[in-house]
């Protein structure tokens, strides 16, 4: 097995053969650690409705896609504004949640990810409308 220098951030993938040990020994002589996600990945299909009017009503937002667990979390946002929202698991395909219009003041585009196992999911966009 090559080792890595000291400093270098890499993903890492393990081939068939080597022991989670041997990888860990390797990871640790170069500073590095290994995270081992458990399941498939999250991966997001669609948004249902995938737009509303800031001047609208409360309603419930549905995120569909794959490999949901019973843990997954529904991100509404990046950075400031940005947290988990209460997520009702509804099936391996189907995450809700509830979504207020009144928290946002202008028309704007909002990414929606899945955290799951501590992995974000690649971003789809929620679109605010006047």
């Amino acid at each position: 097995m090559d080792r890595i220098k000291n400093g270098v951030h890499h993903v890492i993938t393990i081939l068939s053969g080597y022991s989670m040990a041997e990888a860990q020994q390797v990871l640790q002589e170069a500073n590095a650690r290994l995270e081992v996600m458990k399941g498939k990945p999250v991966t997001l299909t669609s948004l249902s409705p995938p737009t509303a009017s800031i001047r609208g009503v409360n309603f419930t937002i549905s995120v569909h896609g794959e490999n949901f667990d019973p843990s997954a979390v529904i991100v509404w946002g990046l950075g400031v504004g940005g947290g988990d929202e209460p997520t009702t698991f509804v099936s391996d395909t189907e995450l809700t949640t509830g979504v207020v219009p009144s928290v946002v003041s202008s028309p704007t585009t909002i990414p929606v990810q899945v955290r799951q196992n501590g992995v974000l999911s690649d971003p789809l966009d929620f679109v605010w409308t006047a």
